[in-house]
């Protein structure tokens, strides 16, 4: 049987559309969309009226609205979900450590494999993300297995403190709940039941995807649920509950402010407040839809000249917007028909070199330099976190071992670049600290063992450390990991550190006496 054979009325076909939009908007199979527009121009033509729209945008822009794929800091290059077609991000701090975290599903067409949910963890900050991906008993959501598609959603759902997650079904329509049954910094996510999920009602509307996303649309103070299907038809659920316990309602007609919404235009929503109004606007993929209405009477308009300007841009996969890799400007994370992720900002797109790991002879020096050098920003020079006083030139002279980056400043936004990490050949980073710390405190000879651990430190600590003495643990970023009062005695730490290189360093109103470098296996 041939494409040829559906009617473009007919539901098979219109399915057929949205799973070849979904190889072809995203992707870079422009061969495939050359042999199927040759075997079957009628289904081409529906496919070129109902998705190629979001090839072409309005030019006018608002200043620092045109979003532009930045590869060189990209938080998440390298990254993708196994079955290589697509993926869908969500960015949540899912330990409550401050910075956020990525979980992503996927697009599974292989019909003996089972689309998975993927957990990147952040072990750097938000300002210089460094993403780890996590397998096995690390991931909470480890054991998440659906047929053809998985969407993921956190959000708390019954106010208890911490993130639940909706999980939107890929072949069935449906939305899974997994309420969090653990904690806000260690969450433990369990399957409820049909009559323990608040939006089980939601597969006997949705056909083939159920794609969820969730803000408070009518200003009382719960959260409304929006979900849309394969057909792009989209089904607006109101919290007719309280915060802790939410009741939805499936509303149609005048009294969905989303009803306007025509078939094939519903896929990839999300909310966020673009314009800083007080009001949630609605997304459709990169597509704009102010809200033009009140607090708590909602009414969503496309706006192409207010909008952002993406120049890559998809109607069937969400935008997820979050601050990474700068201390305040919004950027804008995608997942790709590739199961990679992309990475839009409207600041630039610069890196310094030379970059990653360089040795350098003790007592010479090594040049840093921004690339490309750009005019109208300012730079700040940051070294293990911390900004360097006067450093602010487009270059720095280094002889010192750390981690070194650069942050630029500007009227788009800010952007935080690579780092670059010096080591003195015949030393290294720990080892120059502890000299210079232990040589004006001869007494302080303490050693955290084993080391490496695969379990936990433990740590001696001698007696005679005052009151105000503090063991904390950092990373390679110069991030806290952990922090302690101490005086003396046995200690024993580190069974929640993922594997890494770290610093155990002790304080002593608020001076470092002594630094001691730790691998955790």
């Amino acid at each position: 049987m041939t494409l040829t054979t559906f009617n473009p009325e007919n539901a098979t076909f219109k399915k057929r559309v949205r799973l070849i939009s979904r190889f072809l908007i995203t992707g870079n199979n422009i061969s495939l969309f050359n042999k199927i527009s040759m075997k079957n121009p009628t289904l081409i033509k529906a496919f070129t009226a109902s998705a190629m729209f979001i090839l072409t945008g309005s030019l006018a822009s608002a200043q620092c609205s045109n979003f532009k794929l930045n590869n060189s800091s990209n938080p998440l290059k390298g990254f993708s979900v196994s079955s290589g077609l697509e993926s869908r991000p969500f960015f949540i701090d899912i330990d409550g450590d401050g910075d956020l975290d990525c979980f992503s599903g996927e697009y599974n067409i292989n019909i003996k494999d089972q689309s998975k949910i993927y957990f990147f963890r952040n072990e750097g900050t938000n300002a210089h993300p460094s993403f780890k991906k996590i397998n096995g008993v690390g991931n909470p959501l480890d054991k998440v297995s659906i047929p053809v598609l998985t969407i993921p959603y956190f959000i708390d759902i019954d106010a208890d403190g911490d993130y639940d997650c909706f999980i939107g079904d890929g072949t069935s329509g449906a939305i899974r709940y997994y309420k969090n049954v653990g904690t806000a910094t260690n969450p433990s996510f369990e399957k409820q039941s049909a009559a323990m999920n608040p939006l089980s009602m939601v597969k006997l509307s949705a056909q083939s995807m159920a794609e969820p996303a969730f803000a408070d649309i009518d200003g009382d103070g719960d959260i409304d649920c929006l979900v849309t299907d394969l057909y792009g038809d989209e089904y607006y659920y109101k919290n007719t509950g309280t915060a802790k316990q939410p009741l939805f309602e499936h509303v149609t007609g005048k009294d969905n402010p989303f009803e306007f919404l025509k078939e094939m235009e519903s896929n990839g929503s999300s909310f966020y407040d673009w314009n800083h109004d007080g009001l949630q606007d609605l997304f459709m993929g990169t597509e704009y839809y102010k809200n033009i209405g009140t607090k708590t009477e909602p009414a969503f308009e496309k706006n192409e000249s207010e909008g952002p300007n993406f120049s890559s841009g998809s109607f069937l996969l969400p935008v997820r917007w979050v601050i990474l890799g700068s201390k305040s400007s919004i950027c804008a994370i995608t997942g790709t028909a590739a199961g990679t992720f992309n990475f839009h900002t409207t600041a630039p797109e610069v890196s310094i070199t030379p970059k990653d790991k360089q040795t350098i002879a003790a007592g010479s020096s090594v040049t840093l330099h921004i690339s490309p050098e750009i005019t109208g920003y300012t730079y700040q020079w940051v070294k293990d976190g911390k900004a360097l006083k006067g450093a602010t030139a487009n270059q720095l002279t280094v002889n010192k071992p750390g981690n070194y980056s650069l942050e630029v400043n500007g009227s788009c936004g800010n952007v935080s670049t690579n780092t670059t990490y010096i080591n003195t050949r015949g030393t290294s980073i720990d080892a120059a600290v502890s000299e210079s710390v232990t040589a004006e405190n001869p007494l302080l000879q303490v050693q955290a063992y084993p080391n490496p651990a695969k379990d936990e430190f433990i740590v001696s600590l001698p007696a005679g450390l005052s009151n105000a003495s503090t063991i904390r643990i950092v990373n390679l970023l110069g991030k806290i990991m952990q922090t302690q009062k101490v005086n003396s005695g046995v200690l024993k730490f580190g069974k929640e550190l993922s594997a890494g290189i770290y610093f155990m360093q002790i304080i002593d109103a608020d001076k470092l006496i002594y630094q001691q470098k730790l691998i955790k296996e």
